[in-house]
């Protein structure tokens, strides 16, 4: 197996194992990182061609062709291994949470004397928004604004 297959896999691999965000299903990580493995190892550049940027000018006839939306080309990255790698470390890091677990939080840090209670019903908050229906989140958008004394 080559570098780049391997690189692949194991890209791919991270891809399929990152978590999907129960308060934001629609705004996806792991389709970001999906598209960036596919301008990576999709199109293969040579080492010699040159990146394109986003100010590069529009031919007229791909516009009058395919139309100025499909026009806007996809721009291709060199393959860079020491870069690849560097991501997929990175990646596979905090997929396993290695800096939660190096560098532990305290139980002082975590109950602010001011407000012992804060992180717990963040955390319970948080764990209910994603069940709740939209009539549910009006209510209580409405209940931080109106206080009773």
């Amino acid at each position: 197996m080559t570098i780049p297959a391997a690189l692949h896999r194991q890209y791919i691999n991270l891809v399929n194992h990152w978590p999907i965000d129960p308060l934001r299903p629609t705004v996806s990580f792991q389709n970001m990182l999906a598209d960036r493995v596919e301008r990576y190892f999709g199109t293969h550049a040579q080492a010699d061609e040159t990146i394109p940027t986003q100010n590069t000018p529009l031919r007229a006839e791909t516009i009058a062709k395919e139309g100025a939306h499909e026009a806007v080309a996809k721009p291709v990255v060199k393959f860079d291994q020491a870069l690849i790698e560097k991501e997929i470390n990175v990646l596979g890091n905090l997929l396993e949470d290695r800096f939660k677990k190096a560098y532990p939080v305290s139980d002082t840090m975590l109950k602010p004397k001011s407000n012992p209670e804060y992180y717990e019903k963040l955390l319970q908050e948080l764990d209910e928004a994603p069940s709740r229906s939209w009539w549910q989140a009006q209510i209580n958008s409405w209940k931080g604004y109106i206080r009773f004394q």
